[in-house]
């Protein structure tokens, strides 16, 4: 009679856990690395996400193919990034890139702490949750080669990190928008610093919002309008 032998395999620690998940970590940055985004395109596409949102802030409302567009930016970008879903993966990933490029444990913590403060606000506000990312951003070296046969090099000029979230579909522009300046001023709410980018944004969107609430008053004033012609007043 042949018997089966019940081969009992060792409950996994703690520790084996989180060795594994360091390897994880080490492999989606590596995989960033090799696959940096192009600065050129990394421009081109920032351009794309402000005319949509310029777009959207105008009419009010997305139609299907400005959703399609808008997710295809979304997987171009994520395509090239490492991308984590909780702070203590995030904080190991930006330890490993610290280590490897001689940035700092200042650097480490500073950026997890800002990020975090993105998050933070975006969870509590009610955005669509991604993720904690880092990219890899290089641009091409120039090629001297005279018969312009050699391949290009990509030479990484700077490392770029972000708490990954977008807005629900139902929101209005002007809710887009309050959002949108509350998550970008999260880092001072949190006692941390707005970066320079997030100075910019923030600044544009507080001018688009005077537009967009002179727009939606506009519509308000139309839409009464109509309501009165139809009523006979």
């Amino acid at each position: 009679m042949n018997e089966s032998i019940n081969i009992q395999q060792a409950p996994k620690t703690q520790e084996n856990t989180f060795e594994q998940i360091k390897l994880e970590i080490t492999k989606k940055v590596e995989a960033a690395k090799n696959n940096p985004l192009d600065i050129n395109r990394y421009q081109e596409l920032e351009k794309q996400i402000v005319d949509q949102k310029d777009k959207f802030f105008k009419s009010g409302s997305k139609s299907q193919e400005d959703l399609e567009i808008d997710e295809k930016i979304k997987q171009e970008i994520l395509s090239h990034g490492a991308i984590v879903q909780t702070l203590p993966e995030y904080g190991e990933m930006l330890n490993q890139v610290a280590s490897q490029y001689n940035l700092g444990k200042e650097w480490r913590d500073d950026l997890l702490a800002h990020e975090n403060a993105h998050a933070n606000v975006s969870q509590e506000l009610g955005y669509d949750q991604i993720g904690y990312g880092l990219f890899f951003i290089s641009e091409d070296e120039e090629n001297l080669d005279p018969r312009n046969i050699a391949p290009k090099k990509k030479n990484l000029i700077s490392i770029q990190p972000a708490h990954i979230h977008e807005d629900p579909t139902h929101w209005p522009p002007i809710e887009v928008i309050e959002n949108g300046i509350k998550t970008l001023e999260a880092p001072e709410t949190y006692g941390n610093e707005m970066s320079e980018a997030d100075i910019a944004e923030r600044d544009e969107l507080i001018k688009r919002r005077g537009e967009v609430s002179k727009l939606t008053e506009e519509k308000r004033q139309r839409d009464l309008s109509e309501i009165r012609k139809s009523l006979g007043l």
